[in-house]
């Protein structure tokens, strides 16, 4: 086994360079177009579990002595739980369930130990945050010029399966859109959806890299500024409800947060500003919740709302037909059989929540292994007063149970960064060795 090594400055500018692709291809595989393709071709998920284990290779921390114990103990049990479930369970699926619950999700825990070890982690947010920015930045560009203003047309189209197949516009490979459905005063207006298969996907990344920008990037510089406000742009013209709550009570939450620390300053003025614009700030969030409940109510009485509602209460029934193991990985019958027409009108398949989805295709014992980390996450957390760190939870817990993220990079990403903190032994410590300090408030 290897005990130690030396972090060179070729090992560290290499294992940059990787970390941005991985994160990338970590976007890449959460929804994308380019991972949605009718024919397929881009390979994403394979490039990723490639580019992780080449930076294993040069940062090889799990491979320690006593590391590998832990991570081969771990792997045996969690190979062992999936073959049960694929046997009692058995699905067509079985290579998808295998790649990424197993071999794509081992090697994210190989990743994020190096960064565990060196300290490293926070960057891989901020990573997150920039890569999102720029897409956001371009997508933006080309929402304005080519998708409201209709200066130049597409490019080419894309074939891609998204609840079915369809056909979408594409601008040089950079954007895409295809979504013509939101309307202001009788104007039909084309909603933003980047790189990813439709606007409420793009909000998704949007609103998460918001997350780690506001909560977990503690630099005072003007371009971080510059970029949280490029995604604040581009959630709003993805017209997407659940982006826009998200973003709402993120900013309101910071602002929250910033203040309280404030309002415990030693200084008499300090404090007295500081509750002064707390009782502003409860005032506004009074009525951005107020806002918040318009929103939800006009959207649940829409028909993409009315899906919304129905794909719950169907998910419900065809979970308690199979409520332990389920009706096998992948499968989607479980649920459509319960679907009404009008459900089969707007799509062949697709799904927009993630917890039916995993209890209908696994039933509680898979669906545990999506509600351990979630749970181990929110008790660390709490525990060492972590808040922002336990904001971020909550609010990706809101992502979880509104939209269908349950085979995506980004989930299983989430995963194996939780499991990785239970072997490193980071939940025993003062704080989390996350790299840069997340602050107690």
């Amino acid at each position: 086994m290897i005990e130690t090594y030396s972090v060179t400055p070729w090992r560290r500018v290499l294992g940059g360079f990787l970390d941005y692709l991985i994160v990338l291809y970590t976007i890449l595989g959460t929804h994308s177009v380019y991972n949605s393709t009718v024919a397929g071709g881009y390979h994403v998920v394979p490039i990723t579990a490639i580019l992780m284990g080449l930076y294993i290779c040069i940062f090889p921390d799990m491979f320690r002595k006593q590391n590998f114990k832990r991570f081969l103990i771990f792997a045996i049990l969690w190979t062992a739980y999936l073959g049960i479930y694929a046997l009692v369970a058995p699905s067509e699926k079985l290579v998808h369930l295998v790649s990424k619950f197993i071999i794509l999700f081992f090697l994210y825990i190989g990743w994020f130990w190096s960064h565990y070890e060196r300290k490293t982690l926070t960057d891989l947010f901020i990573k997150y945050a920039q890569i999102i920015s720029i897409i956001a930045l371009i997508s933006l560009f080309f929402w304005v010029t080519a998708s409201f203003l209709h200066w130049f047309g597409s490019t080419g189209t894309l074939d891609i399966l998204w609840g079915k197949e369809r056909t979408i516009h594409s601008f040089y490979g950079l954007y895409f859109h295809w979504q013509h459905d939101f309307s202001i005063h009788g104007h039909q207006l084309y909603r933003n959806i980047g790189i990813f298969t439709e606007a409420p996907m793009y909000s998704l990344h949007l609103t998460t890299a918001l997350m780690f920008d506001i909560m977990l990037n503690h630099q005072r510089k003007a371009f971080r500024y510059f970029r949280i406000a490029v995604l604040l742009l581009a959630i709003v013209t993805t017209f997407s409800i659940t982006g826009y709550l998200f973003a709402m009570a993120l900013v309101v939450i910071d602002i929250y947060m910033i203040l309280i620390k404030n309002a415990r300053s030693e200084e008499p003025e300090e404090r007295k500003k500081a509750v002064f614009a707390i009782v502003t700030i409860t005032v506004l969030g009074i009525i951005l919740a107020f806002v918040g409940y318009l929103l939800i109510a006009d959207k649940l009485a829409s028909r993409s709302g009315g899906v919304r509602k129905e794909d719950y209460k169907n998910g419900y029934l065809g979970w308690i037909d199979n409520i332990f193991f389920g009706a096998g990985y992948g499968d989607s019958e479980a649920r459509q059989r319960y679907a009404s027409w009008r459900w089969h009108h707007r799509a062949v398949d697709g799904y927009t929540n993630s917890p039916m989805a995993i209890l209908c295709e696994g039933g509680i014992w898979f669906f545990l292994c999506f509600v351990v980390p979630f749970v181990y996450d929110l008790i660390a957390a709490w525990t060492k007063r972590e808040w922002r760190l336990l904001v971020c939870i909550g609010l990706f817990i809101f992502v979880f149970v509104t939209t269908t993220i349950q085979h995506t990079s980004l989930l299983i990403a989430f995963m194996a960064l939780s499991f990785t903190s239970m072997l490193t032994g980071n939940y025993q410590r003062d704080k989390f060795t996350f790299g840069r300090p997340f602050g107690t408030i």
